[in-house]
């Protein structure tokens, strides 16, 4: 039996939110352990700067690549919107708020992918059903964020002001993945972030103890090596055999697995408002992903048929 190139896509993607949904409670326990946020992305970026200079020594890559300059445009935006900006405020959101609170407003994500990639910049067609799905997952964010009226956390009002970004940075980077290799634009995202938040880190916190650093390791090897690495070699390989809004769809399975490992490993069972927040969520993501697409160069577009 063929297996087509979408299907292995979507096998991968779902491999690859089992290992997402524990990320954000391993770096809960790393925090409990004294790591702070800034140097923790400064760390894991540096690991994963060293993989992908593997990668590209090992694939012969650097030529073809380096002498590259169509894509620097698209390179230097990417990294700024993701690489800096996103992941910033994903590790500042998880010093302030739960880890289920984070996995349920990135679903969001997906929502704000279709309203600004499809909707806004029309880069990818979107229907009716993908519009109230959006909506749906919006007003599941909406009971996350508003559930204390007396106060909104800043945890996760960074974690939305992440997931509202993260589609401009996704629409450069599946544009220079045209141009240049994916281990390459990786390489350039990791290092360019080691750089800045390891220079972020000596200005904004104290420094961490080296025996603290050789204590937490392996969470930064998971960090460095699964989250930085593997998971975004998985997501762009998707964006570029599927498509953008589609590769995030299927990555709102993750707080399924937050839930699971937060109440395994913390003991933190779901509250009440969690699981009213995460039905809409669903409910809008069976929405947002229903519409039939059919493939051209640039991805997967909603079928006329």
């Amino acid at each position: 039996m063929v297996i087509s190139e979408k299907s292995l896509a979507n096998g991968i993607l779902l491999l690859k939110n089992i290992f997402s949904g524990l990320f954000p409670v391993l770096t809960v326990v790393a925090y409990a352990n004294h790591l702070l946020p800034l140097s923790t992305l400064a760390y894991s970026y540096v690991i994963a700067t060293i993989l992908f200079a593997i990668l590209l020594t090992i694939k012969k890559e650097w030529k073809k690549n380096i002498f590259n300059t169509r894509a620097i445009k698209d390179i230097v935006l990417a990294v700024l919107f993701i690489a800096i900006v996103y992941y910033l405020f994903y590790y500042l959101a998880l010093s302030f708020t739960s880890p289920q609170n984070v996995a349920l407003i990135s679903i969001t994500e997906a929502a704000f992918s279709f309203i600004i990639i499809g909707w806004i910049t029309k880069k990818e067609p979107v229907s009716p059903s993908h519009f109230f799905g959006a909506m749906l997952m919006l007003f599941a964010a909406g009971i996350v964020l508003f559930n204390n009226q007396s106060a909104i956390n800043i945890g996760d009002v960074l974690m939305l002001c992440a997931v509202i970004i993260a589609p401009i940075g996704n629409i450069f980077a599946k544009r220079a993945l045209h141009q240049v290799s994916l281990s390459y634009l990786l390489f350039l995202r990791s290092l360019t972030g080691a750089i800045i938040f390891f220079i972020a880190s000596l200005i904004f916190e104290k420094t961490i103890p080296l025996e603290i650093i050789f204590k937490s390791l392996p969470y930064l090897l998971y960090s460095g090596l699964i989250f930085m690495g593997l998971m975004k070699i998985i997501n762009l390989f998707s964006f570029k055999k599927t498509s953008v809004t589609h590769t995030i769809s299927f990555n709102c399975l993750a707080p399924v697995f937050t839930f699971i490992f937060a109440w395994i490993i913390l003991k933190d069972a779901p509250t009440t408002v969690q699981i009213f927040a995460i039905i809409p969520s669903f409910i809008g993501l069976f929405f947002l992903t229903t519409a039939k697409q059919k493939q051209t160069q640039y991805g997967f577009e909603e079928a006329t048929d």
